[in-house]
């Protein structure tokens, strides 16, 4: 998916990646739900979805014990893992 970049936006964080966008809404605890932002390539996916969720997201530790990896699951079930740099 290449580099993403992870802003806040009032109480939800927004994930631009290179085709679009995901809005990470505060669901339980640590845990996020992700859903499409409509605007860029995906817009038009966007806007037929509504705001239904497509995935979890979680902050987890790496191996030094910081939350430098941001754990992305699907509703079927891929999982993405991006890394701090």
């Amino acid at each position: 998916m290449g580099k993403v970049t992870v802003k806040q936006e009032g109480d939800a964080l927004v994930m631009e990646l290179a085709t679009g966008a995901l809005k990470l809404s505060p669901w339980d605890g640590e845990i996020f739900t992700a859903t499409l932002v409509p605007n860029g390539p995906l817009a038009a996916v966007a806007e037929n979805l509504g705001l239904q969720p497509l995935s979890f997201a979680q902050y987890q530790m790496d191996a030094t014990g910081a939350l430098n990896v941001l754990r992305l699951i699907t509703s079927d079930g891929q999982t993405y893992e991006f890394r701090r740099e």
